[in-house]
């Protein structure tokens, strides 16, 4: 018996949950999981189930903090490998693959044990895929049992890549894992050698379970009805070449004209959002697929062009960077340099002279404040008494018995001028001593003010302490009225009175001990 090899890939995010049979119970009722077999799902295999964030951290963290340990700028630094990834455009951040044997017509009609062996090959593919390609790191992988139709398997790998000079010294990068393997093709051609070399192991393994791989179209063509299935199978090879060899799209969006692989196909129409409700996808036509391809080379092209553009703008600034005189512009920034000198020295001696009149300032400012302290009678003394040296210095001299002689005008005037200052002296020195007795009276008041002070806080205290004793004496006093009128209803009215004359004797003493204490208030007198 001959059965067919299906083997697709994507970049997509798949439904992990969904491959994992990870479901809630409301998850379960729901129509995209119809055509699970529950009551089969404890056949399948599920290889790996590694979370992809983690993953990421154990893959490539010490990378990622030998390259952020290099990095000066902080901007330049990477926090979160993963979602940098996840962002990016070149980089790939997972790769999903999905394995089958056989098509739903081939397995109705053999039996359970059959799928299930063929699911044990599958699984056996699965693991020693990991071991020939070390740079595709698997981190989820299941083979489903429990579904109508052919076993097929799903697993998912990150890609690991070494050798680049900038940046990480690892990533993760689909085609340049492969070519640390040894692949050396480029671009489509690349994915198509991969992929023939998968489909030639997994050849094997149905050789092993005693199937032939289906190869359609190699029979000799019989009648209509053949030619008819050979036409049709060359549409379907057309169909395989520009998707596998030249990325065109399985399935197209009717509504909004989206195209989608067929992982995105899958959950378009089991896991529709509430914004795909009434929208219709299909697959593509032979003639779609052409137009896209056509359009993608149009805007490769393009790009093409514009590098291009770029190339030969960094060509011109090359040859412009390379005729600048570097020795001259040398030159000229010494230049700039030894003038920038000059003016720093400048203004180092003019803030040394802004700094000297500054002084000068203050000096005069302090000057002026002193003269203001002086009214206008010791100004008008001041100057009289300028008025009168002036007035000795001018006038002639006579020497007579060694004395200097001067008019009588002078001389009468000094002794007014001298007898003013004598007299004003008086007063200034009997206010000074008036003053210095005030300030004398009010040291020894207020030291008689701190006595006092002192005599009072002593007393407070002792009012407290007192108080709190007459507290306990009250509520002993208490107990005793208490006590005093049940004596009462024993003793005679002669015994209580006696009684009560001999409390009051002791409530009086008690007043004499504290008036007796009470500090002497000095009341002092005001000045």
């Amino acid at each position: 018996m001959d059965l067919s090899i299906s083997f697709k890939t994507s970049t997509k995010m798949s439904s992990i949950k969904h491959n994992n049979r990870d479901l809630t119970e409301k998850e379960w009722q729901e129509p995209a999981h119809n055509h699970i077999m529950r009551e089969q799902s404890d056949d399948n295999i599920y290889l790996k189930q590694e979370n992809l964030k983690e993953v990421y951290d154990n893959l490539f963290g010490e990378a990622l903090k030998d390259y952020n340990d290099k990095q000066k700028r902080k901007d330049r630094k990477i926090d979160d490998f993963y979602h940098h990834v996840k962002k990016s455009k070149t980089l790939d951040l997972q790769r999903e693959f999905i394995v089958g044997l056989g098509s739903k017509a081939d397995w109705d009609s053999l039996p359970r044990e059959k799928k299930l062996q063929a699911g044990e090959k599958l699984a056996e593919y699965i693991t020693e895929f990991e071991k020939r390609h070390p740079h595709l790191y698997i981190y989820n992988a299941a083979v489903h049992l429990d579904e109508s139709g052919a076993p097929h398997a799903h697993f998912n790998i990150v890609p690991v890549a070494n050798g680049y000079k900038n940046g990480l010294k690892l990533k993760p990068s689909f085609k340049k894992a492969l070519a640390n393997e040894g692949y050396t093709d480029n671009g489509r051609t690349l994915l198509k050698h991969f992929k023939d070399d998968e489909v030639k192991i997994l050849e094997k393994k149905l050789q092993e379970l005693g199937y032939q791989r289906r190869e359609v179209g190699t029979n000799d063509i019989k009648d209509l009805h053949e030619y008819k299935k050979i036409v049709n199978q060359a549409n379907k090879d057309l169909e395989h070449m520009l998707v596998a060899d030249y990325g065109a799209p399985e399935y197209i969006n009717e509504t909004t004209g989206d195209y989608y692989d067929l992982i995105e196909y899958h959950n378009f129409t089991e896991f529709p959002r509430e914004e795909d409700e009434g929208q219709i996808a299909r697959k593509t036509t032979i003639q779609e697929k052409i137009n896209w391809i056509e359009n993608h080379f149009k805007q490769i092209d393009k790009q093409f062009w514009e590098l291009d553009e770029e190339v030969y703008r960094l060509e011109t600034k090359k040859q412009v960077l390379e005729n600048f005189d570097l020795p001259e512009i040398k030159k000229e920034v010494i230049n700039k340099k030894a003038e920038s000198d000059t003016l720093s020295e400048k203004i180092k001696r003019q803030k040394e002279g802004y700094d000297k009149n500054k002084s000068i300032l203050r000096k005069q400012r302090d000057e002026m404040q002193e003269l203001a302290k002086y009214d206008v009678h010791d100004y008008k003394s001041w100057r009289e008494s300028k008025e009168l040296v002036q007035e000795l210095e001018t006038i002639p001299q006579k020497r007579f018995s060694g004395n200097f002689l001067f008019s009588g005008d002078l001389v009468k005037r000094l002794k007014i001028f001298v007898m003013t200052m004598v007299d004003r002296l008086d007063k200034v020195t009997s206010r000074n001593n008036l003053l210095e007795t005030t300030i004398e009276k009010l040291v020894a008041k207020e030291q008689v003010l701190k006595q006092d002070n002192q005599r009072l806080s002593d007393y407070a205290t002792k009012l407290k302490t007192e108080n709190t004793k007459l507290k306990k004496d009250n509520e002993s006093l208490k107990g005793s009225k208490t006590l005093l009128e049940d004596l009462q209803e024993v003793l005679t009215d002669k015994e209580v009175n006696n009684l009560n004359k001999r409390l009051e004797k002791l409530r009086e003493a008690q007043r004499a001990s504290r008036k007796r204490d009470e500090p002497n208030q000095s009341k002092g007198r005001s000045i």
